[in-house]
């Protein structure tokens, strides 16, 4: 669902660059930034092979090495991609590309590209080395945080706090509660990528709960390629979404699933308990089962609980926020 752009023509002297597509949290950050404040965006697929998805805005091709994704490569032709626009200021939507100069804008998600992890290939090796190398570049920007736990993370990473603001993303007004039917004793999970653990818990739930599943990984019932339409369908329909992931940088999902009237079930990350606060259920796998008829026994008090902080996340609270933010630089 497409949004009315911000006080046309206000920001529109901001630059935004992305590189991811859009069925990532970055790529859906950068285009809800661009539909929330009208700024101009260029989006550059840097891996070859996942050029042919959807990007936000307009899309600008590199030129791909012959035998490589072109991934790394490509990180570091930012001015090639953007030598014939026109800006005063660029907003990196997160810190891949090498930046061209000091005191513009970056958007932090989290940090978990700096973690080591077990069998860990050498590709993910000289990836996590570059970021690293990359990001000490981004040390001078103005720097947009998405959570408190990135901002303290940063800090503890050697990021002056004075040059970071705090600024949570917006749910799209379009996840809202309607009259859908129900399916009894069902659960949502979203997603296959392997930390999302939705085959774990289709394991743990056979036989006691219906399992919906956005993504191809095993369930009852499956969807794919959905549209935001359906997936408001979609979380309407569920009687709980569980969202049982080993980490993450902000979490949409929980969220879109509350402003619809569907409580959650999530894993006991401090990123979860930030934005959730007491409107869900926070569990291990060991209690899943049990955890997952408390929020639906308790979806009254859940909802009631997050009516309380809800604005938080709301398109006018972003824009009044991100508006301060632009034109202190402007």
């Amino acid at each position: 669902m497409a949004m009315d752009n911000y006080e046309s023509n206000k920001f529109n002297s901001i630059l935004g660059l992305n590189v991811i597509h859009s069925h990532s949290g970055i790529g859906v950050y950068s285009g809800k930034l661009r539909n929330a404040m009208g700024i101009n965006l260029i989006s550059i697929p840097l891996d070859k092979y996942k050029a042919k998805l959807d990007y936000p805005g307009k899309i600008v091709y590199p030129r791909y090495p012959k035998f490589t994704s072109g991934w790394l490569f490509n990180r570091l032709k930012t001015r090639e991609f953007i030598k014939n626009e026109k800006f005063a200021i660029l907003h990196y939507t997160a810190p891949i590309l090498k930046p061209i100069r000091d005191n513009d804008v970056v958007t932090f998600h989290d940090l978990y590209m700096f973690e080591k992890r077990d069998r860990e290939s050498i590709a993910s090796k000289l990836n996590r080395i570059y970021m690293a190398n990359i990001v000490k570049r981004y040390k001078n920007f103005n720097i947009i945080s998405i959570s408190n736990e990135t901002t303290e993370n940063l800090i503890n990473y050697g990021f002056d706090e004075d040059n970071i603001t705090t600024i949570y993303n917006y749910i799209d007004p379009a996840f809202s509660k309607r009259n859908v039917k129900k399916i009894e004793n069902s659960i949502l999970t979203i997603g296959d990528d392997w930390w999302k653990n939705s085959e774990r818990i289709d394991k743990i739930v056979r036989g006691k709960y219906y399992h919906i599943h956005v993504g191809k990984n095993k369930a009852d019932l499956n969807y794919v390629d959905v549209d935001i339409n359906d997936m408001v369908n979609i979380y309407n329909q569920a009687e709980v979404l569980v969202r049982m992931n080993n980490f993450e940088g902000f979490g949409y999902p929980p969220l879109e699933a509350l402003f619809c009237g569907t409580p959650v079930v999530a894993s006991d990350l401090k990123i979860y308990h930030e934005t959730l606060n007491d409107s869900a259920v926070f569990s291990n796998f060991d209690d899943l089962i049990k955890n997952i008829k408390t929020a639906m026994d308790e979806k009254d008090k859940l909802i009631s609980n997050f009516e309380k902080i809800k604005d938080r996340y709301t398109i006018k609270t972003y824009r009044e926020k991100m508006g301060k933010f632009y034109e202190k630089l402007l």
